[in-house]
């Protein structure tokens, strides 16, 4: 029950009723009794009147990115006729949405919309709605409320990107794949020739289509396996600034953003590792779960180690995304590393500390996730038209 009014009304009418006793004037006394009277009606009215509705709250789209706009859409349908009354939705208890609902007739529908801006990932709770009803002359009012909560995973920004495909993209990172492909000894699948390169296999140089060209030619394989992509999300709160994992959490889930976009079979596959809160390959069925533990993840003090994919019959690249070179999970990506690994560090603060010296290492720097994209497309993008 809300009754500001009517508690000043009350008081102006004891005060009146009580200056109409002592002066003796009959009309103060009366004009007094009359306040008191008129609040004591409102009561009555307010706590007669009830309300019953059925209330459906849609959101729109299901799956927002932070930054973005929500849509809400309230369906209400009176189950008794209902009066001109106020309709009150929370959102995640930080505020109130007032909408102005009309009479409505038994079993009639009335449907409201608003927006919500988003400005953080996370989990955002609306509700529950409630319906104010208040006399005719607004001294009393009394909330009911109608329906459940509803609660909304936010998820982190992030950028479509080109995963490193062979077959599909170039940039730095494709061509250090391809000669190490060149380089395996098993699951490889003979794809074309192209001219030899400083630095390739001598071994896989086709001397007989060299003669027949005038020119070095090399034989180029495939790898008949999808290449893996682990994406290591290092959450130790040591490393990060506040900001700075905000960016981490937006480059990992670029990659899960990114998974299965081109729906070529040959599109590498992307694993997934932020220890214990999620660690699998992203496919239809886990990418929603991937995207809520990012939405919902936090920085830690203790990290669990992290355990580097090492199957010798795949070719692994390992993207490291962590906040400074003192990252524990550096140095144990670096003592897994094989043949047939590559390894990209994503550094979301200013790096401090001692690096690796290794060839099969690539860096980037993300102070500024809008850069993030492009920096990328330096090691991976789609081949150019020829």
């Amino acid at each position: 029950m809300r009754g500001a009014p009517a508690w000043a009304v009350l008081v102006l009418g004891g005060i009146t009723i009580a200056s109409g006793r002592l002066f003796g004037l009959v009309e103060l006394y009366i004009i007094g009794t009359a306040l008191v009277l008129g609040v004591l009606a409102a009561l009555i009215h307010v706590r007669a009147r009830t309300v019953a509705m059925a209330l459906i709250r849609d959101v729109e789209p299901l799956y927002p990115i932070s930054g973005s706009d929500i849509t809400v859409a309230l369906t209400v349908q009176s189950l008794r006729r209902t009066p001109t009354c106020e309709l009150i939705d929370v959102v995640d208890d930080i505020g109130r949405v007032g909408l102005t609902l009309t009479p409505l007739a038994k079993h009639r529908t009335a449907r409201v919309r608003y927006r919500v801006p988003t400005h953080s990932r996370g989990i955002l709770t609306l509700g529950p709605a409630t319906v104010e009803l208040s006399d005719p002359l607004g001294l009393l009012s009394r909330r009911h409320q109608i329906g459940t909560t509803t609660s909304v995973v936010v998820h982190p920004q992030w950028s479509p990107i080109d995963l490193p495909d062979p077959q599909h993209c170039e940039g730095t990172l494709l061509d250090l794949i391809r000669r190490l492909i060149d380089q395996m000894s098993v699951n490889l699948e003979f794809r074309s020739l192209r001219e030899y390169v400083a630095g390739d296999d001598l071994r896989r140089i086709n001397w007989k289509a060299s003669a027949r060209r005038d020119v070095l030619t090399l034989n180029e394989y495939e790898a008949r396996a999808p290449l893996i992509i682990q994406v290591l999300l290092d959450n130790d709160e040591s490393t990060y600034s506040p900001a700075g994992f905000e960016r981490a959490v937006s480059v990992a889930a670029s990659f899960v953003g990114s998974a299965l976009a081109s729906g070529r079979d040959s599109e590498p596959r992307v694993h997934l590792s932020c220890p214990p809160h999620f660690d699998a390959v992203i496919n239809e069925s886990t990418r929603l779960d991937a995207m809520k533990c990012l939405a919902v993840i936090n920085c830690d003090t203790e990290i669990l180690p992290c355990t580097p994919l090492n199957d010798p019959t795949e070719f692994r690249v390992n993207v490291i995304i962590c906040g400074d070179r003192d990252s524990k999970w550096l140095n144990s990506v670096d003592r897994s590393m094989g043949v047939g690994h590559v390894s990209v560090v994503v550094f979301c603060e200013t790096p401090t500390g001692s690096g690796f010296d290794h060839d099969h290492w690539f860096s980037l720097l993300c102070l500024d996730f809008k850069d993030f994209a492009a920096q990328w497309a330096t090691l991976s993008r789609p081949q150019a038209s020829r």
